[in-house]
């Protein structure tokens, strides 16, 4: 992991755009439609709205720390 990320209290990263251009943690909001659950920035709007899409809010926050840290692309099973 890079040492210039902060997690926050619970682990979560930063929106990495955010830590980029602005030079300022922004960390997720999540927000919940029809029993899905969406890892945003609240800041930017950079991402697909679906890309941190969970079942629960623990596996979207899951998803965004994924890209977030750098660790690869989602994996999607058929």
């Amino acid at each position: 992991m890079r040492k210039d990320i902060k997690l926050n209290k619970d682990g979560i990263a930063p929106c990495k755009h955010c830590l980029k251009h602005k030079k300022k943690n922004v960390y997720p909001i999540v927000v919940e439609k029809q029993g899905l659950y969406y890892a945003r920035c609240p800041d930017c709007i950079y991402e697909d709205p679906y890309e941190f899409l969970g079942l629960t809010e623990k596996k979207a926050l899951a998803a965004w720390n994924r890209i977030m840290l750098g660790r690869g692309e989602l994996n999607v099973e058929a």
